[in-house]
This record gives structure tokens, sequence and C-alpha cells, in this order.
């Protein structure tokens, strides 16, 4: 009996010098470590490939709908060397313009530049010939308050049109800066204030590489064309992979009724995907420059 008492007495007193050794510890322990945890880089990955799988998806429809439109092999011959040089010189232009985050005054601005240098170009090659837009009438469609994407090919059409007007025949030999200044003046009657960021307009590297490409579109691959956006703007390279789809095909259909219906196709297309707003913004901005610049130029003979 009295062995069992003091056998209860060691373990109590065990006990307390335990319960009081753990105390002691956390009450000489460091206070825990609140450690921040950032969700952003997740949540931007995850977007990130959220935006990859849909336009996966979108070019996947996108090669179907090419697939369902006739093809004919046109690269020669010097209509086929005017229009490529011409429509895809505004279309690289709109494509560089429009920048990182979406701006429609670039890619009205560009596409307007490399167009008119393209079709100046091409007058210097043909020797006697000229090409000059034809009249645009105001688009019912667009809004003077804001420019949507699809209103960019109207503006562009507009200002060439108004510019070559006010230059005549002098456009021939007229400097850059004599052109570039005319468009902006005219630029800012269809682009609203709200929407007219210059800066974009100062890029000097811009016009070097239109120039560039519409020297070399006989003998340069679209692929190769496009790819020069890629380079200029990394983070678009989901937008270019969709603009090469478009301009293999366009430049391959043999009417231009035809090529307006795979307009409507192709921007029904893009407009119903899961692409992000910018990115829907860039590419159909880019396309209504090409299509509208389609049925803006016709040939004339130069008065000598």
């Amino acid at each position: 009996m009295k062995n069992n008492f003091y056998y209860a007495l060691f373990v109590a007193l065990f006990a307390m010098i335990a319960v009081y050794s753990c105390s002691r510890h956390i009450e000489n322990a460091e206070p825990p470590q609140i450690v921040a945890i950032s969700l952003s880089d997740d949540c931007n990955l995850e977007t990130g490939s959220l935006n990859n799988i849909a336009f996966e998806e979108l070019n996947s429809r996108l090669v179907e709908l090419n697939d369902r439109y006739p093809s004919q092999i046109m690269s020669r011959g010097r209509f086929w060397n005017w229009f490529k040089r011409i429509v895809f010189g505004d279309f690289l232009g709109a494509c560089l313009g429009a920048g990182v985050t979406w701006s429609p005054v670039g890619a009205v601005f560009f596409g307007i530049m490399g167009s008119i240098n393209g079709a100046l170009y091409e007058s210097h090659l043909s020797g006697g010939l000229a090409y000059v837009p034809e009249n645009v009438n105001i688009s019912e469609s667009w809004n003077p308050m804001i420019i949507r994407p699809i209103d960019v090919g109207f503006v562009h059409n507009r200002v060439i049109y108004e510019v070559y007007q006010d230059l005549g025949n002098r456009i021939l030999t007229s400097s850059d800066e004599i052109i570039r200044s005319k468009v902006i003046e005219k630029m800012k009657k269809y682009v609203p204030a709200i929407q007219f960021n210059t800066s974009i307009l100062n890029n000097t590297v811009i016009p070097n590489l239109l120039d560039n490409a519409i020297k070399s579109y006989e003998n340069t691959p679209s692929e190769d064309i496009f790819g020069m956006v890629a380079v200029q703007y990394p983070s678009r390279n989901n937008e270019v992979e969709t603009l090469t789809l478009f301009c293999t095909k366009y430049s391959s259909i043999p009417d231009f009724t035809t090529r307006t219906r795979y307009v409507e196709d192709f921007t029904a297309t893009v407009t119903s995907s899961g692409i992000g707003e910018d990115s829907k913004n860039y590419i159909l901005s880019s396309i209504s420059v090409a299509s509208y610049s389609d049925m803006l130029w016709k040939e004339v003979v130069v008065e000598q």
C-alpha cells in the first residue's frame, strides 16, 4: 500500500515537471512567422493557360473554316504582287500599330502608312500606273464617339481617301513627313479624342519594319512576314498564329465576293470564341483593315 502511494506521488511529480517544462518552452519559443502568400503569379499562370487553351480551340475551328473555302495559288503576276504588297502592307501595319495593349489609333495610323507606302512603291515599280483610293461613303455602323475594332478599316479607308483628295498626284513625290502630317490631320476627324493617344505614333521601329516588308512581299511567306510581329510583341504569339491563318487563306481566295464572306465567317468565329477581349480587338481590327483595303484601291494611268 505504501509502495503504491509513493509510486503515485512519483508519477504526479513527473507529470508536473513535464507540464512546467513544456510551458517554459512555449513561452521562450520564437513567435511563428507569418508568410504572405501571393496568388497573383498562380492566377496569371492559370489565366495564361486558360487563354492558351481558348486559342487552341479557336485556331482549330479556324483551320476547319479554312478547309471549307477554295484556295488557288496566286503568288505570281503583277496583280497579286500589288494585292499582297498593299493589302498586307496595311494589314501588317495594323498588327504592329495595335501594340501590346490594343490601340485603335495605332492600328489605324500604321495600317494607313503601310497601305500608302505599298501603293506608292507599287506605283513606282509599274511605270506610268498609279494606285489611288476609291470614294468611301460613311459607314452606317460607324459610331463617331468610339472606334470599335470592326470600324478601324472604315476609318483607315476614309482617311486615305481624304489624304489623296488633298494631295492629288503630288503624293507621288511628297516626303514621308508631309504624308504623315496629313494622315494625322485627317485622323483627328474620325478618331475620338478620348482614344487619340499619340504616343504610339512616335514609334520609329515600325516604319522601318513596314518598309522592309513591303519591298520583300513577293519572295517572303506570310509566316515570316508576321514573325516580325511576334518578335516585336512576344506576348502576341497567339494572335500572330491566328492572323497567319487568316493571311494565308485570304490571299489564296480568288474572288472578292468569296473573300468578303470569308471575312464575315472568320470575324464571327473569333467573336464567339473564349479568348480575351484585348486579343479579340487586336485580331478583329487587323482583319478589318485588310478587308477594307481590299475594296479601296484602283489602278489608273498617271498623266505625264
